[in-house]
């Protein structure tokens, strides 16, 4: 058993979402965590949509809205909310802070958005 620090990596994904990336949970693992803060819609426009993982959001602060095509969900600090793969969805935020935890690992060339 050990104990670790994980590194966060901040990446912009536009004007409305910024993301840390920590990775891997282990090396055994194929889950991955981010932390995404969320002012307004993200994707702007039409819909994120992931190919491989299922997702787990767990709100962490600010209030928002996680939206399919007729379904939106109102988030609030301590709720949680699951996104199965091949699910168009979108966040819509106001200081929304989220933490994501993808299975398996989430990667960009399995994520794409439509409309």
């Amino acid at each position: 058993m050990s104990v670790r620090r994980i590194p966060g990596e901040k990446v912009s994904n536009g004007p409305t979402c910024s993301v840390t990336e920590f990775g891997k949970v282990s090396e055994a693992s194929d889950a991955d965590l981010a932390e995404a803060t969320i002012n307004g819609r993200y994707p702007e426009t039409g819909f994120g949509l992931n190919h491989k993982s299922d997702m787990m959001i767990y709100v962490v602060s600010g209030s928002g809205v996680l939206a399919q095509a007729e379904l939106g969900l109102e988030l609030y600090p301590q709720n949680a909310a699951t996104i199965d793969k091949g699910t168009p969805y979108y966040f819509e935020g106001k200081n929304l802070r989220i933490l994501i935890v993808c299975s398996p690992a989430w990667s960009p060339a399995q994520y794409e958005q439509v409309d």
